[in-house]
């Protein structure tokens, strides 16, 4: 669509061009009159049109004396056509039943079954994509990924594939997150990816938000180039100097920008993104079904096990307990309870409970009470339980007697077990679901430091929760005499102080346990409700736009946003009767996008399409600066043609496919591209830097025709990119060339090398270049080597001998058979290049000396040029 061919004659003799003044007023420039509507040319040889577009191309012929170049012979036709609607070669078996079919709709079927391929869709995506100048990075100093560009490149892809109307494709582009609102919801997403058209513009600088004005300046003009044609950002400092384009118009747009929120991408200065939009896709719903019905699981789960628990309240409430002893500890001090032996002296009867609950005083964050209590029996066989010993690591068996519990409401176990608690060697802790409260001991020989606090050896504190106070109870193992050492400190610093209560609860042990696989039934359900909690499917974002608060610009004094003028108020250009953009109406993209597609500069747009779809095809446009009609580029070639074809493009529905039949049955487009005395032929073009590789990747068997995703973009929490050091890649793939990463300061070194697309800039035309490099790419290169290799083990298994081998190869990269010149130049090329490695042996041999002849033939014209 928009590449610079090679072309033996021109398409279409040059008429005198229309004499345009500088600074031409809009009324006299043929670019913004209304379409005409020109009458069909008759011609002399009414034998020869297929098409209407025939009779245009004809007539201009006749007129000159000239006529057209004869049809070109099949076997190039379905060449041409399949590289020129899906950018591949096509297959042998595709050839082979295209030549036996002779019935008079082939070629109408081959140009609908390729329209009708995923392929069609990434070749003309592609066209699309360079002007949109798409990238997969900024473009700033640092140039950080642009890690969810790559949906816009899909959808651009799959808009082309479902021959998405024309009008509608440039609405999405413009204004798509607003018409998400119009419905059907399906299609919401879609239409707020496509706003990445938008989004994508390049930043600039250290700081892109303090540079965003050249942002502003990038969208407004490559929406100027790729749908009107026009070089908008010409008018930024001042009224454009030749078209009617005034600076108010360039700030009425810029207020249209400044009111929508584009992405912050990231850059050296502050490196994370931001102001994404979620958008659900159906891969993204796909996903998030079964985990939502999850989710709705664990949390019942959660909610039965809490109403199981608190059954059991009830019981607490049975439970009365007798105090024993209690005080007040102030800040840094402790207490030692009992004061004389004979106090610490009790009769308990077996299961019965003491338990020991410490309660804040004010700031529960800073009151980690120290506690050491041992309990000896009197009599029998003189056992002794010490709180800092006493516990296990096993939450579903008894901690030997003790237990610690939240005592917020009704007491709670706490079962949760962790050994290194906030990852502290020798520091283990029980605790319930929350952080707080809990239960700590240092179980190691030697002091731990844990936070602010420094634990002695062996010893064991505990912390209250946020909402109340925390309990370590003991159930006596035995009945009998038992005496008690309790010892109470505040060991906390920044600690103000606590109470403490020791108390008596005969039925309380029996409850506990009753409780105990309550508990832990409790934090398996909230232990899987977490972890079902980060499965959470990520949001699926798109690097689109969205509304912001609606602004107007003030225009910048030669484009000085720090000499600020006058206001202007958000509206369309003058160009076609310009409007201004109601308070009501937010940013004005919708007002554009209509303007654009269904108002006064509906015309304009047609045009400019158009004529990309015949630069597409005939490999120059009938306006040759398909960038700019104004009065600085060229005039149409055929401007009866060009409005013939706009006005057809329209009355068709905006349909792209509906073009592309129309051109491809022309007599015009079937034409041979060999010279015939005076007759205007076909222009040979060379095959596109995506074109070469993708071919490269079918013939070797090795093509991925699966559609690319995102790409393998280093995580966004690690990104330190300078201008110094800005992020550089190249990431592999076998997929087709238009998924891989295009990079914007630091070009793939395939598509720099063979011309393709500047993605800092709309791309109306690929330069081409003819360079020593290219040559050597194809004998040196280790991407040629490995598809060369590929397809020599494929010829090895598909064909008894290296002649049949040969006539594969050929059909498969020319669509012919080999000539006998071929054949004879290969053996000798094949028996010189064997000797000259005589360490290998067969198979691989052969392999590498056939390997070595098909880089040969990539690198000749017939393989990189379509006649």
């Amino acid at each position: 669509m928009f590449r610079l061919h090679v072309c033996l004659l021109a398409l279409v003799p040059t008429l005198p061009l229309l004499a345009v003044p500088a600074g031409a007023i809009a009324g006299g420039h043929w670019a913004f009159q209304p379409l005409a509507s020109p009458p069909v040319p008759a011609v002399r040889d009414a034998a020869w049109p297929k098409t209407e577009p025939d009779n245009f191309f004809l007539a201009r012929l006749e007129q000159e004396g000239r006529h057209p170049a004869p049809s070109t012979d099949r076997r190039t036709l379905l060449r041409r056509v399949t590289y020129d609607l899906t950018g591949l070669p096509p297959t042998v078996a595709e050839l082979d039943a295209f030549l036996a079919d002779t019935s008079p709709g082939a070629f109408s079927a081959a140009v609908e079954r390729l329209l009708a391929s995923p392929a069609y869709g990434e070749k003309w995506g592609r066209e699309w994509l360079d002007v949109a100048r798409y990238a997969d990075t900024a473009g700033e100093t640092a140039d950080v990924p642009l890690p969810h560009a790559w949906r816009y490149r899909n959808w651009i892809i799959q808009a082309f594939n479902d021959d998405l109307p024309y009008d509608e494709f440039v609405r999405w582009q413009l204004a798509g997150d607003l018409l998400a609102a119009d419905g059907p919801p399906e299609q919401a997403a879609d239409k707020t990816v496509a706003t990445g058209f938008l989004a994508v513009a390049r930043r600039f600088g250290f700081n892109i938000e303090q540079d965003i004005h050249l942002t502003y300046e990038d969208a407004i003009d490559t929406t100027g180039k790729a749908f009107m044609g026009l070089t908008l950002g010409c008018a930024r400092c001042h009224d454009h100097k030749y078209d009617p384009v005034s600076t108010r118009d360039y700030y009425g747009l810029y207020g249209i920008l400044q009111s929508t929120r584009l992405p912050y991408s990231g850059c050296e200065k502050s490196p994370r993104p931001r102001d994404l939009v979620a958008i659900a896709t159906p891969e993204g719903r796909r996903l998030r079904t079964p985990w939502e019905a999850e989710k709705t699981a664990a949390d019942a789960a959660v909610k039965k096990a809490e109403a199981d628990l608190a059954a059991l309240a009830g019981d607490f409430a049975a439970s009365v307990p007798v105090v024993i002893a209690q005080g007040t500890l102030a800040p840094g001090a402790a207490a030692t309870w009992p004061p004389e032996e004979a106090a610490g002296r009790l009769a308990v009867a077996e299961g019965e409970t003491l338990q020991l609950t410490i309660l804040p005083r004010a700031n529960f964050g800073a009151d980690a009470t120290g506690l050491d209590w041992t309990i000896s029996e009197t009599g029998g066989e003189k056992r002794q339980w010490s709180l800092a010993g006493g516990f296990t690591p096993d939450p579903a068996h008894p901690v030997g007697a003790w237990a610690v519990l939240d005592v917020e409401k009704d007491p709670r176990l706490c079962l949760h077990y962790d050994a290194e608690f906030e990852k502290t060697p020798g520091m283990a802790a029980w605790r319930g679901v929350d952080l707080w409260p809990s239960l700590l001991v240092n179980t190691r020989t030697e002091p731990v430091k844990f936070q602010t606090l420094t634990m002695p050896p062996r010893s064991a504190a505990v912390h209250p929760g946020p909402r109340g106070g925390v309990a370590v109870a003991w159930q006596s193992p035995v009945g009998g005499a038992i005496s008690i050492r309790l010892v109470v400190s505040e060991i906390d610093p920044g600690g103000d102080g606590v109470d403490w209560k020791l108390e008596r609860r005969p039925g309380l042990g029996a409850t506990l346990e009753r409780q105990r696989p309550l508990v832990l039934a409790s934090l398996e359900a909230v232990k899987k409700l977490a972890e079902t909690a980060r499965r959470e499917p990520a949001a699926d974002l798109a690097f689109a736009v969205a509304e912001a608060k609606p602004v107007n610009a003030r225009i910048q004094k030669k484009g000085e946003p720090k000499d600020p003028g006058a206001e202007v108020p958000r509206k369309l250009p003058d160009l076609f009767g310009g409007a201004l953009i109601p308070d009501a109406a937010g940013s004005g993209r919708r007002e554009l996008a209509d303007w654009l597609t269904r108002g006064p500069a509906r015309d304009l747009t047609a045009r400019v399409m158009v004529n990309r779809l015949w630069q597409g095809h005939f490999g120059e446009g009938l306006v040759t600066t398909p960038n700019d009609f104004g009065t600085r580029g060229q005039p149409p070639s055929d401007p009866a043609l060009l409005d013939f074809l706009a006005g057809k493009f329209i009355a068709s529905g905006w349909s792209v496919k509906a073009m592309h039949r129309l051109l491809l049955s022309s007599a015009a487009w079937q034409r041979d591209s060999a010279v015939h005395d005076t007759a205007s032929a076909f222009p040979r073009r060379r095959l596109t830097a995506e074109e070469i590789r993708d071919t490269l990747l079918l013939v070797s068997g090795t093509l991925d025709r699966t559609p690319g995703q995102a790409h393998p973009f280093p995580a966004e929490t690690g990104w330190a990119f300078t201008q110094h050091g800005p992020f550089a890649a190249v990431y592999e793939s076998n997929r087709r060339s238009v998924y891989l990463m295009v990079q914007r300061t630091r070009r793939h070194p395939f598509l720099a090398l063979f011309d393709g697309a500047d993605p800092n800039t709309s791309t109306p035309v690929r330069s081409q270049s003819t360079v020593p490099t290219q040559a050597l790419y194809f004998l040196n290169d280790p991407f040629v080597h490995s598809q060369a290799k590929a397809l020599a083990a494929r010829l090895q298994q598909a064909a008894p001998d290296e002649d049949a081998r040969l006539e594969l190869a050929t059909r498969e990269l020319y669509g012919r058979p080999a000539t006998d010149e071929e054949h004879r130049l290969m053996a000798t090329f094949l028996t010189d290049t064997a000797a000259a490695i005589p360490s290998l042996t067969e198979p691989e041999r052969s392999i590498e000396t056939r390997a070595a002849w098909l880089r040969v033939l990539f690198g000749t014209s017939e393989l990189l040029y379509v006649d």
